[in-house]
């Protein structure tokens, strides 16, 4: 109603001085004052009537809400979010971000935790030293075409509501890094359909990842698992159906794949290196090669423990295998001229000793 007002009186003031000549200049700038302040109490209105924090019926306390956000970092239990009058009145509010950080004590959200209430943009739960288990039930219809950070980070998280992720369409962060989760299941991201820019479960206590865990994600840029417990990458672990820039598996303890571990569409990038790649056998990297001969897929093994003998002489019978397996250090053929590690191409066939 205030800048209904205000906006008829500058009308008036303008109209009234229609027609006024160069000379009225003063009188000019006084009409673009009126209308900087017209336009500044409409922002100011429309800012606080967007602001959910201002339409809570009751309290929220511990938690806190200002600005569109809604912090409920101070809580002691994640029980205690059930007993707060203003998370369970019935009201549904969007927020542009819940949170909770830093608290020491939290130990679950549990289901129905903020009631009807919705995350618009951002969910980010961060550094609570003690949480171990989060309800699929935080992630609200209302926020399936919103929604598009989730940080899950630094926390002591042992499972996640991954099927609750489903029809989620506008996430384009996905921060799980830094818990004690110790698998993927198979389709964990089925329905994810979205143009993600990054999924990171680095730094977690992963061995597994079920078939075709990542295979359903419409678009992604980076999946990154460096820094887990995998030994053995399995049948259809990295699949994928659409194109992905990099997937790593570096620092993981990978001795072995199954055949079948890439299918799909191949990453451009898929970075093993630092884990406990001792050879290639053709049985095993065979397939990986050959479908990345139909396109510029590169598989980087920095940093691994190769000893190059007769059976990874199949890769020198691979036209152009040199342009997609990369650096691939020989720890038992050295460089005559540094003493260090010899690149296998570089060495060349010959130097595997006398093979059949």
């Amino acid at each position: 109603m205030i800048c209904n007002r205000m906006m008829m009186m500058m009308m008036r003031a303008m109209n009234s001085t229609a027609g006024a000549d160069d000379n009225k200049g003063p009188l000019m700038l006084l009409k673009m004052m009126l209308v900087l302040l017209v336009v500044a109490a409409m922002a100011a209105q429309l800012a606080a009537a967007a602001d959910p924090c201002l339409e809570l019926t009751d309290s929220v306390a511990p938690c806190t809400c200002a600005d569109s956000v809604l912090d409920c970092s101070g809580i002691r239990s994640g029980a205690q979010l059930l007993t707060i009058a203003g998370l369970q009145n019935g009201q549904s509010l969007g927020f542009e971000e819940i949170r909770i950080l830093a608290n020491p004590l939290v130990m679950d959200i549990p289901d129905g935790a903020f009631g009807a209430h919705y995350a618009v943009h951002t969910i980010n739960f961060m550094n609570n030293k003690d949480l171990l288990s989060i309800s699929g039930s935080i992630f609200r219809p209302e926020s399936k075409a919103t929604l598009g950070t989730l940080i899950v980070r630094d926390n002591k998280v042992e499972s996640f509501p991954f099927s609750a992720l489903q029809g989620f369409t506008n996430l384009t962060t996905i921060r799980l890094d830094g818990n004690r989760l110790t698998s993927i299941p198979n389709n964990a991201f089925d329905g994810l359909i979205s143009n993600v820019e990054l999924l990171n479960l680095d730094n977690n206590l992963i061995s597994s990842i079920g078939e075709f865990a990542f295979s359903n994600i419409e678009s992604v840029q980076e999946i990154t698992l460096k820094n887990n417990q995998l030994e053995r990458l399995g049948t259809h672990a990295l699949h994928l159906s659409a194109p992905v820039a990099t997937v790593s598996v570096s620092k993981n303890l990978i001795a072995s794949v199954d055949p079948d571990f890439l299918s799909g569409l191949l990453p451009g990038n898929t970075v093993l290196s630092s884990n406990l790649i001792t050879s290639l056998p053709q049985d095993q990297w065979g397939p990986a090669l050959a479908d990345s001969l139909t396109s510029s897929a590169r598989l980087s093994f920095t940093d691994n423990q190769f000893v190059c003998d007769c059976g990874m002489k199949w890769l020198f019978d691979v036209p152009a295998a040199q342009a997609h397996f990369f650096n691939i250090l020989c720890s038992n053929i050295l460089n005559p001229s540094t003493g260090q590690p010899w690149n296998l191409w570089l060495a060349g066939v010959d130097a595997l000793g006398e093979c059949p």
